[in-house]
């Protein structure tokens, strides 16, 4: 790619004339600014274009001189495609310059059965999986901007997606989510899947999953073959799935937290983490563990738990994350709280690569390209240990058009206890398992609502602390005789606007942003709750009009304290969804 094509790239993204920089070849990032013009440089495409950004947000200074080595061989995002969003193959490419204009150099696709393989045509039916044409064409143009596109498959659990049609997959099934082990049935799938991958990405890595298969070894694998050393069933499995990688030219790398845990006996999260929770005796070949730790703030425990990893053999990778998991916006605050810590002991403890996950569970409500100003961390920390809050917020705004003060009242959202199951939880029944009369919160963030000039956070931001109103005043207006008037004339209505209002600017996003499967999903939790609300609204009249003698929802005596999965069906319903 020329110069003059990257700058072409950046005039596009920044809507800013750089016909006057020069730009160079060099063996660092540089920025040179003087009387006579400005200057960039790099070793690669991304670091040129890094050049370029920095000559962007340094545009209004006279004289400036900026020289930047990377901390990272390869640093990048692990992009999850499998929980009901998957992102548009043009989409990808925008957020693939994105990321190269911050500098990265690796996007990873997470994709569980979001592909597809002869043989095999429910993998991927009705889920928005990639055709073949589509990831070539995605590889060829992250290839363009020398960005490596690594495949991320599963080859162990998180594959109820699929295991789901049971006609197709009883073969290979064990339980509802693993893939049966020892079944040569399962290696056959692999192998289909790890050739396919080999084939249409030009990288030689892949990542092959393995993390939270905490009930391997206890379905059909117990009744096929027995109870087996469970830590054995998953080497043994990991080292035969190695071999299918070699087969292919494959390097490939796995979360490391299966065997940690299933070594200690203990397969909580905490176990993973735990400080005397080592590996002397685990022996797996030719696979880059990877750590994944998105909860800790110490730096002391990164480097603790990097320093176990090194019993494994392979070079270990660090994933952190950006916090999309929450729903509708993603929380700042906390992935600087978390990454910043992590990426500095990973600098000081030699680990070479690092990658950010963003995870789309229960249904992939966050925009991605939101969570690119929390990505900035890892793009500034990769370029300089010490890189201050204003350096991480400048290029996060840069990179996904939020200010730092906008982010500053996104990470508001999370100040009320469990903002999703607020978004999502049944008008009546409080299900949160927090009392909101103790917590007046949601006034000040209802006065921040009405502050906010971004038309998407301001409805979140006011359904939220609508929500917690209700939970704190409506059940108790009931009990002791007040009027409900305002909940049937104001409070309930403006509420149901809202709802119908970001219905409309969230469908928007979802279907400019990913393809339309999944959406389905999103579309019946706004359906489901706007009609919730219609029906609070009749229940209410009717009870003030006389024509109801009691309103039987809010009768009963809320407990606090506890709280349960934080999943769509355990918010909305009183009952778990089940099969029975």
């Amino acid at each position: 790619m020329t110069h003059e094509q990257l700058k072409q790239i950046a005039e596009n993204a920044y809507s800013f004339d750089f016909s006057n920089v020069m730009i160079t070849d060099a063996n660092e990032v540089f920025l040179e600014i003087t009387p006579e013009g400005t200057t960039v440089g790099g070793v690669s495409i991304p670091q040129k274009l890094r050049a370029l950004s920095l000559a962007y947000l340094h545009r209004d200074k006279k004289a400036l001189s900026l020289h930047q080595r990377p901390n990272f061989s390869h640093f990048g995002v692990m992009m999850d495609m499998s929980r009901g969003g998957v992102m548009r193959p043009e989409k990808v490419k925008e957020f693939i310059t994105k990321i190269a204009l911050s500098g990265a150099n690796r996007l990873m696709l997470y994709t569980e059965d979001i592909y597809t393989l002869e043989n095999y045509p429910h993998l991927g039916y009705l889920r928005g999986a990639y055709t073949d044409d589509e990831l070539r064409d995605i590889d060829a143009f992250a290839a363009s901007l020398e960005v490596e596109l690594v495949p991320c498959i599963q080859t162990l659990g998180h594959m109820a997606q699929y295991l789901a049609w049971s006609s197709e997959t009883i073969s290979f099934k064990d339980t509802d989510s693993v893939l049966l082990c020892k079944s040569e049935d399962t290696y056959r799938f692999i192998d289909a899947a790890i050739k396919k991958m080999s084939e249409l990405f030009t990288s030689r890595r892949i990542h092959i999953g393995m993390d939270e298969a905490h009930d391997i070894g206890l379905g059909q694998f117990l009744k096929k073959f027995g109870y087996n050393d469970r830590i054995s069933i998953l080497t043994d499995h990991i080292n035969r799935v190695s071999e299918i990688c070699q087969k292919y030219g494959m390097r490939p790398m796995m979360w490391s937290d299966m065997l940690f845990k299933l070594q200690s006996g203990n397969t909580a999260l905490d176990s993973y983490y735990a400080a005397a929770n080592t590996l002397d005796s685990v022996n797996i070949a030719g696979i880059d563990p990877v750590y994944w730790d998105y909860y800790h703030k110490e730096q002391e425990h990164y480097a603790e738990r990097i320093i176990a990893h090194r019993h494994l053999s392979g070079s270990t990778i660090f994933a952190g994350t950006v916090y999309t998991t929450r729903g509708f916006l993603p929380n700042l605050k906390l992935t600087f709280e978390t990454c910043i810590p992590g990426l500095k002991a990973c600098i000081d403890n030699g680990i070479s690569e690092v990658f950010a996950t963003m995870w789309g569970d229960d249904g992939c409500e966050t925009n991605y390209f939101d969570a690119l100003y929390g990505f900035a961390a890892y793009s500034e920390l990769c370029y300089n240990r010490d890189a201050s809050m204003t350096d991480i917020e400048a290029m996060g705004e840069l990179m996904s058009g939020i200010s730092p003060a906008l982010a500053k009242t996104i990470n508001r959202f999370f100040i009320l206890d469990r903002p999703k199951q607020l978004m999502w939880g049944d008008i009546f029944y409080q299900l949160n398992g927090h009392d909101f009369s103790t917590n007046t919160e949601y006034q000040a963030l209802e006065r921040l609502a009405d502050e906010c000039d971004d038309k998407y956070v301001k409805l979140v931001l006011r359904i939220i602390s609508t929500r917690a109103k209700l939970y704190a005043t409506l059940q108790s207006s009931y009990a002791y005789g007040e009027s409900l008037k305002p909940y049937i004339e104001t409070i309930l209505p403006n509420l149901l606007s809202d709802y119908r209002e970001l219905y409309q600017l969230h469908s928007a996003i979802w279907l400019s942003v990913n393809k339309v499967f999944g959406y389905e999903a999103l579309q019946s939790r706004y359906v489901t709750t706007i009609n919730r609300i219609e029906y609070a609204i009749t229940i209410l009249t009717q009870y003030v009009a006389g024509e109801r003698e009691r309103i039987e929802e809010l009768e009963y005596q809320p407990l606090y304290g506890q709280t349960r999965a934080p999943w769509y069906n355990y918010i909305a319903f009183t009952r778990v969804m089940d099969f029975y």
